[in-house]
């Protein structure tokens, strides 16, 4: 078992009664190299589509994850009852056929490829950005 489990199981220990501590205590042991391996490939898989937010991908993820919470004897600590917790988010989604970038030099254009010569991203702190 790693040190970070060993340290994470200490703290939670105390702040639990000792049945709770007991069920954190096997959570913790429950965690394996298999284990973990297991659940990651079933999560990356290509079933799940990318598991963007809002995706049927996603739902399948999170649901997943709730059952292996719920296996593992942890409470429910979301919204009525549940593993689940609504969280607001925000898309950022960049209009790549309205964009260029163009670089001059000595009077000369050079227009760039986007995903070739350049790679750009949202801002995901305004809702709508522009350089000019």
């Amino acid at each position: 078992m790693s040190i970070a489990v060993c340290l994470v199981g200490s703290c939670i220990a105390q702040h639990l009664s000792p049945k709770e501590q007991s069920t954190a205590l096997s959570a913790i042991h429950s965690i394996t190299v298999p284990a973990v391996r297991g659940h990651m490939r079933f999560l990356s898989d290509e079933l799940l589509a990318g598991r963007a937010p809002g995706t049927a991908g996603y739902d399948i993820a999170a649901r997943y994850v709730a059952t292996q919470m719920e296996a593992m004897g942890l409470l429910p600590a979301g919204e009525q009852g549940t593993y689940f917790q609504r969280v607001p988010m925000r898309e950022s989604v960049n209009a790549e056929a309205k964009s260029s970038l163009i670089l001059i030099r000595d009077g000369k254009e050079v227009r760039l490829k986007s995903r070739v010569d350049y790679l750009y991203g949202g801002n995901l702190i305004h809702t709508e950005s522009s350089a000019f």
